[in-house]
């Protein structure tokens, strides 16, 4: 994790899903985009966005009660819903 920590504080932004390695990013103040996919009270991007000024959180909404995670019904549609052009978007917010 140090060795992270000291990669990311050199980096100018992090793209990334929702990982640990976000939240070390954004715990040394470097901008991050953390893409989700769930949906569900106690594992949303509301309860394990990673926290700092500079987080851009991209996640869609398509309608799942449950997540079943890897196993998911709907080709992990809340994913695919995000496009590259809103990445590219968030990540001009840092260029």
């Amino acid at each position: 994790m140090q060795q992270a920590a000291a990669l990311f504080k050199r980096c100018k932004f992090l793209i990334s899903t929702d990982n640990g390695l976000a939240h070390i990013a954004a715990a040394v103040g470097t901008p991050c985009i953390s893409i989700f996919g769930r949906k569900q009270a106690g594992l949303s991007p509301i309860r394990w966005k990673p926290l700092g000024q500079n987080v851009v959180v991209l996640h869609k909404d398509v309608g799942c009660i449950d997540c079943l995670a890897h196993n998911c019904k709907k080709h992990f549609a809340c994913l695919e819903a995000i496009s590259v052009d809103e990445v590219l978007g968030a990540a001009k917010k840092f260029m």
